[in-house]
C-alpha cells in the first residue's frame, strides 16, 4: 500500500503541503486543474475501479451540504490543526465546529439536494 499522506505532503509536487490551499488546485481562470501526483484513488493498476461514482458523488454530497449549510470554526478566527493521529490511516484530531442553515431564497431549491 502506498504511502498516500507522504506522496500528498511531498514540497516537490505540492508546495507549502501543511498549508490549507485550494487555490493549488486551480488555473488562474478558477478551472479545476487534475494533479497527477494527487493519488487518492490508486494508480495503473491498482486504481480504484469505482473512482469515476466515488468523485461524483462526493461532489454531489458536498455540493448539496455546503449549498445549505455554513460551516465555521465553534471559537471565531480558530481554525482546527491540521496535524493529525497516526494510526492505520492518518486521522485528524477532534475538533468542534458549528453548522448553521443557509436561508435559501428559493422554497425548491431546498428540494434539490433532499
Amino acid at each position: 500500500m502506498p504511502a498516500l499522506w507522504e506522496i500528498h505532503r511531498d514540497p516537490k509536487h505540492f508546495p507549502e503541503p501543511k498549508e490549507f490551499k485550494p487555490e493549488r488546485f486551480l488555473d488562474s481562470g478558477g478551472k479545476f486543474v487534475e494533479n497527477p501526483a494527487m493519488v487518492a484513488f490508486g494508480v495503473g493498476k491498482r486504481e480504484c475501479l469505482g473512482k469515476v461514482l466515488a468523485k461524483q458523488e462526493t461532489f454531489l454530497f458536498m455540493a448539496c451540504l455546503l449549498h445549505q449549510f455554513r460551516f465555521m470554526p465553534s471559537n471565531e478566527g480558530t481554525m482546527p490543526s491540521l496535524e493529525g493521529i497516526l494510526a492505520a490511516t492518518y486521522v485528524t484530531k477532534p475538533f468542534k465546529f458549528r453548522v448553521e442553515r443557509r436561508l435559501l431564497q428559493m422554497e425548491h431549491v431546498g428540494r434539490m439536494c433532499a
